[in-house]
């Protein structure tokens, strides 16, 4: 598979400009800022874990105006490799969510992955475009595209190629604060890998005060442990908690 040139510099101007586009609505309208600082057992990502199996730390912040534009910066730890490479993931974002009538609701994110310390030889920063259709909070339809994704498997390296996720979360109000939740998509690597995979998740969610709990078990399909080994797909828990402001 023969690599594409890198065009950082296109892509990022891409991302900035969106960014400074949704940052002149954000100063037009009045709006509230906060974020979170988090610790989960295990990062998990679109069914595979970011972590390898192992702890990670995690924050954001973010500002959000009453006209529905939002502007933040995400991070966590990570470990995508064995030996050398990515440990830290920033993930600048900027968009908006509006009402298309009753409980229904539209919402559509740009998204620039960047991995500040990832080696030369196969640099993972990537951009997305992410739009969903939801039904009040308990129900959404994803769509995610991205143009220059770039990974390792065991069918070999691929880089800057388009890649595309499907995705429907739901969640259901248990009792008190406690909600039911749930996931399956679909993670489309045919240009990288002439593949994709499954994966799916179940868990319980819950708010106490400041705190958000989140336990979840995730699956994916013998295809994500073909491309990715063991270590990072197949069937996992994890714990998040997360102290909100």
């Amino acid at each position: 598979m023969r690599p594409r040139p890198r065009n950082r510099g296109r892509l990022w101007r891409c991302a900035l400009g969106i960014a400074a586009v949704a940052g002149t609505q954000v100063a037009r309208a009045e709006g509230t800022l906060g974020g979170h600082v988090a610790g989960t057992t295990d990062y998990v990502f679109r069914g595979l874990s970011q972590t390898r199996g192992n702890p990670a730390a995690q924050a954001d912040l973010h500002y959000q105006t009453t006209t529905g534009w939002v502007a933040g910066l995400w991070g966590s730890t990570v470990d995508l490799n064995r030996g050398s490479g990515a440990t830290l993931e920033l993930n600048a974002y900027a968009g908006r969510a509006w009402s298309v009538g009753g409980p229904w609701n539209a919402k559509v994110t740009a998204v620039q992955y960047v991995y500040p310390n990832d080696t030369a030889y196969l640099p993972y920063d990537y951009f997305e475009l992410v739009a969903s259709f939801a039904y009040e909070d308990r129900l959404a339809l994803t769509l995610s595209w991205s143009p220059n994704t770039s990974r390792y498997s065991s069918y070999g390296i691929a880089r800057d190629q388009q890649a595309l996720t499907y995705e429907l979360i739901g969640q259901w109000p248990l009792r008190g604060s406690l909600s039911a939740t749930g996931s399956v998509g679909y993670y489309d690597l045919s240009q990288l890998f002439e593949t994709g995979y499954f994966y799916g998740s179940a868990g319980l969610g819950g708010n106490f005060a400041r705190f958000r709990v989140d336990l979840g078990y995730f699956v994916t399909d013998q295809e994500a442990t073909d491309l990715f080994g063991p270590e990072v797909a197949g069937d996992r828990w994890s714990l998040t908690v997360a102290w909100r402001f």
